[in-house]
């Protein structure tokens, strides 16, 4: 089981997902994943310890994610084809968080 952690960045975004019902679908999945201790679904690996969940909806919404021991932490989201500079910005927010709470294993 996992402990969930958001980026402001990520709590930004999600709070700006137009659609309810796709808004509550990621938080539902985000929940599940914290709760069988395992990714679920349509995910990879997009950099250093970075992975991006997708989802199949019209926007075709992502979460970039991280874990740390037990810890989930959410770090950014996007939508659309392009994600290159998503992943490489989550990336970036990951280094940030390890660098602010350290490299340790929680």
């Amino acid at each position: 089981m996992y402990r969930i952690e958001c980026t402001a960045e990520f709590d930004r975004w999600l709070n700006r997902v137009p659609n309810r019902p796709v808004r509550f679908s990621i938080i539902r999945r985000i929940r599940a994943i914290a709760r069988e201790g395992h990714l679920l679904g349509d995910w990879k690996q997009v950099a250093n310890g970075v992975f991006e969940l997708r989802f199949r909806d019209e926007a075709r919404h992502r979460v970039y994610l991280a874990r740390r021991g037990y810890r989930l932490v959410l770090l950014l989201g996007g939508a659309g084809r392009i994600r290159g500079a998503d992943a490489v910005r989550a990336a970036h927010l990951w280094r940030r968080w390890k660098k602010l709470h350290g490299n340790r294993i929680f």
